[in-house]
């Protein structure tokens, strides 16, 4: 009975339960040494006078005991609810997991975490304050709990993250359904409190499919589907998938190897033609950048590019282009052979490390090549940057004499004011509308005022992603420019592109300041 008080109070009944043992013993004794003639009457007498201590001294330790409980139990309590909203917290969670993860194994169902997160919910706090930041919260927290059935809960797990663990019976496509109906329920119940979240779910148990996952591994694979839910695009929810957690894997070890890499020489470029639609001549060579790691093969752009740019690496990768495609440029020349323009790829966050135009300016003067044997390609990001510095940048490299082009023109929110202010040379348009123009009506309209706009605008259109003799000819029909794609040539090694080059029809060499053209594109040494 003693164990239930806290130490604090344990001494004080120790002392109340002594006294009425004392008062007890002392009365006894007296009764056994005195002889009288009825000893009974002092016995009597004894309890009489020493039983209402003890019963007042075992029922005050009682009361003790029982408060004592049932503080404990409060504090337990206490410790797994979180103070602000009311729900379980992570501790909690944890014992949950555990408890669930041991009942599952025994029927056909699964448990399911739905980890969400309030997107930019820091702004709240920044403009609003914390009272309405918290405010907020306790409505996210009664609104995510009125969406759960009877056995499911909400949990708070800290800051702006919450947690829905679910039960779901049935089998798995079926259980699919229920858990991307909730979250799909979830996210409109909190675009109700306009507010916007993401959510990433796992399964932490399907009949005997936990296969010994811990709590912490549990949470991580939620945790990996909330970051893949926020980077494709916020406002969504994703399942986790193993097969993205290698690649994630994979991802990581490319971005430390990718400082190695340029180090070692594992990057080059390769050259892809374009041509000009009426004569099929070629008029410029767009650089693709390839990376060959020795144990993972051939590195696609599409990945390079953006391991890159998340290891702060886009800088130095964007000068080895640049210094890559002069050096080229200037081995053809010393060759003999007929120059086409080269076109490289910028990204907008190389205008953050430091003047895009000064590197350009070097290296074609280390070189000694004239400035319209580059082109630099920029996506439509950059555009909707509206960054003073991104605008000077591209002015300073007009003013080079390098034309500029915007890259997958379309799939970006680029409007006609920008194109006009920002004095470009031409527009590059995404293959996928390349794509739709033997296809569809709609898909050669599109493009006709595509090009319309541009005409009107002074901009060369250039066609992506051209694989068909049908495409060609409604370039041909529509009025566009230039072309590129696999019909027309595949990104080459430099090697085979110089047997392209010597194919060309090239006059006596000329050393002008402006660079002699034999037709479209082709310009002599320089």
């Amino acid at each position: 009975m003693l164990r239930s008080l806290y130490p604090h109070g344990r001494l004080r009944a120790r002392q109340l339960l002594a006294g009425a043992l004392t008062a007890v013993l002392l009365v006894a004794a007296a009764a056994s040494a005195v002889q009288l003639r009825s000893p009974t009457a002092l016995q009597v007498g004894a309890a009489a006078y020493a039983m209402p201590l003890l019963v007042t001294a075992v029922l005050l330790v009682t009361l003790l005991a029982c408060v004592g409980v049932a503080r404990h139990r409060r504090d337990r309590q206490q410790a797994l609810r979180d103070p602000l909203t009311g729900l379980p917290n992570r501790p909690w969670l944890m014992r949950e997991l555990a408890r669930r993860r041991d009942g599952v194994t025994a029927r056909h169902d699964a448990v399911y975490l739905l980890l969400v997160d309030l997107d930019d919910f820091r702004q709240v706090n920044q403009s609003l304050g914390h009272v309405a930041g918290d405010q907020l919260l306790q409505a996210v927290a009664q609104c995510l709990a009125g969406l759960l059935r009877a056995g499911d809960c909400a949990v708070r797990l800290g800051g702006d993250e919450f947690l829905l663990l679910v039960r779901v019976p049935g089998a798995e496509p079926a259980a699919l359904d229920r858990v991307s109906e909730l979250a799909r329920q979830a996210l409109a119940a909190l675009a109700g409190l306009d507010v916007e979240a993401s959510i990433g779910i796992s399964c932490a148990a399907r009949c005997t499919a936990w296969c010994g996952a811990d709590h912490d591994t549990v949470l991580r694979q939620a945790g990996l589907a909330l970051v893949s839910a926020k980077t494709e695009q916020k406002g969504h929810y994703r399942f986790f998938d193993a097969s993205r957690n290698v690649q994630s894997g994979m991802r990581s070890q490319l971005r430390h190897s990718l400082a190695g890499a340029i180090d070692a020489g594992q990057l080059a470029l390769h050259y892809q033609v374009r041509v000009d639609v009426d004569s099929g001549l070629p008029v410029s060579m767009e650089a693709l950048l390839r990376w060959q790691h020795p144990a993972l093969g051939m590195v696609p752009p599409a990945q390079l590019i953006p391991l890159a740019e998340s290891s702060g690496l886009i800088s130095r990768l964007g000068d080895l282009v640049m210094q890559q495609a002069c050096a080229q440029l200037a081995a053809w020349r010393d060759q003999g052979l007929a120059l086409l323009p080269v076109s490289i790829n910028v990204s907008p966050r190389q205008f953050g490390y430091g003047s895009v135009a000064a590197q350009l300016a070097r290296h074609l003067a280390d070189h000694a090549l004239a400035p319209a044997l580059l082109e630099v390609e920029i996506t439509e990001s950059a555009m909707v940057a509206d960054r003073v510095e991104i605008q000077a940048e591209l002015a300073a490299i007009r003013a080079l004499g390098v034309q500029v082009f915007v890259d997958d023109f379309g799939t970006g929110y680029s409007s006609l004011s920008q194109l006009q202010r920002l004095r470009l040379d031409g527009i590059k348009v995404d293959k996928a509308f390349t794509y739709e123009l033997d296809r569809s009506k709609q898909g050669r309209v599109f493009f006709q005022a595509i090009i319309s706009m541009a005409r009107a605008l002074g901009l060369t259109v250039v066609a992506e992603g051209v694989e068909t003799p049908a495409q060609m000819a409604l370039l041909r029909e529509l009025g566009c420019q230039q072309a590129q794609g696999y019909l027309l040539g595949r990104p080459l090694p430099p090697a085979a592109v110089a047997d392209t080059l010597a194919a060309l029809a090239v006059p006596q060499p000329s050393v002008s300041a402006a660079p002699a053209r034999c037709h479209p594109g082709v310009i002599l040494n320089c």
